[in-house]
């Protein structure tokens, strides 16, 4: 009872957090640099990645930056809980929204790339092991072919490249 109760409450998990945020995107992370906030309380770090697909409100950006709270800047670190880092090379399912303004520095409110955030924080982003999406709260790790026609059902989109040609689930990694 408590493992149907468990799966039914990180469904529901997932699809408001589909359905709720801006874009869904998978991306390749290419980069990643931290910097000061605004006001310089916080530090954050801007990951740039590389889209593979849209699968949630696509448009024609090959390229945006994921920005999360934490990082180092000279001697100065700040990690907040719960702690995502994301690795250079490795792949991401985010489900992202816009990030205000406040957050970013002057470099980043002035890049061509947008900025986004994760929508509901770590609950937005699916790493890619090892072929299939690891979600931090269940313990089973979904297949690329499973994620994608379950966010195609929820969104009534078809995946899609920054150029807008179709997209389609992965046979290998």
């Amino acid at each position: 009872m408590y493992c149907e109760a468990l799966f039914r409450t990180t469904l529901y998990l997932q699809i408001r957090t589909i359905d709720s945020s801006k874009k869904v995107i998978i991306g390749k992370v290419l980069e990643a640099n931290s910097y000061w906030e605004a006001d310089s309380s916080n530090i954050y770090t801007a990951y740039t990645m590389e889209v593979i697909c849209y699968t949630k409100n696509r448009d024609n950006n090959e390229f945006f930056d994921l920005i999360l709270p934490g990082g180092v800047v000279g001697e100065d670190a700040q990690i907040d809980f719960p702690h995502i880092h994301l690795e250079i090379g490795y792949e991401y399912m985010v489900a992202v929204t816009e990030v205000d303004l406040y957050t970013l520095n002057r470099k980043h409110a002035r890049s061509n790339r947008p900025s986004f955030r994760p929508f509901s924080y770590i609950q937005g982003i699916l790493p890619l092991v090892n072929g299939e999406y690891k979600d931090y709260f269940d313990t089973t790790a979904i297949a690329e072919s499973v994620l994608i026609d379950s966010i195609g059902t929820i969104t009534g989109e078809q995946a899609t490249e920054p150029d807008g040609t179709d997209w389609f689930p992965r046979d290998s990694f």
